[in-house]
């Protein structure tokens, strides 16, 4: 009987650390809120990522006058993501004011204005505005 007892433990113990075996963390989901506060942000792709890394983005605090010198991020050691003509979602994590996303550099051509804590997830049904921005600031 107490051989019986041993087994049958043996096998919920197995039979448990096979399930648990089959159970996996989701995935870290990407979202504006990667985006600080107080900042205005984009992301290369929609919905708030870059390369599937929501944490490879541009962000100002007051303007970027030129996002041909910005960056979304490193991978594999080599040089990050070129921001320039590239935005495809957007998001004003301001706190007071709206961002203003241009077509050119330096200001030029107004594109989009995002109220503060909205933004476009995706800039390719926004009106054609998808890898065509250039520069931001926030107007207040």
């Amino acid at each position: 009987m107490n051989l019986l007892k041993r087994t049958l433990a043996a096998v919920v113990v197995a039979g448990g650390i096979a399930a648990l075996s089959l159970v996996s963390a989701a995935p870290a989901s990407a979202a504006a809120s990667d985006c600080p506060s107080g900042y205005s942000c984009h992301w290369a792709d929609a919905n708030y990522v870059t390369q599937g890394n929501g944490g490879w983005r541009v962000a100002f605090e007051s303007f970027a006058s030129n996002f041909q010198v910005f960056y979304y991020g490193s991978y594999s050691g080599q040089a990050g993501v070129g921001a320039n003509d590239s935005a495809s979602s957007i998001y004003n994590n301001g706190n007071s004011c709206t961002s203003g996303y241009y077509r050119d550099a330096g200001y030029g051509t107004l594109a989009l204005r995002t109220t503060k804590k909205t933004g476009w997830s995706n800039l390719s049904v926004s009106g054609g505005y998808n890898d065509d921005l250039s520069s931001g600031q926030f107007i207040c």
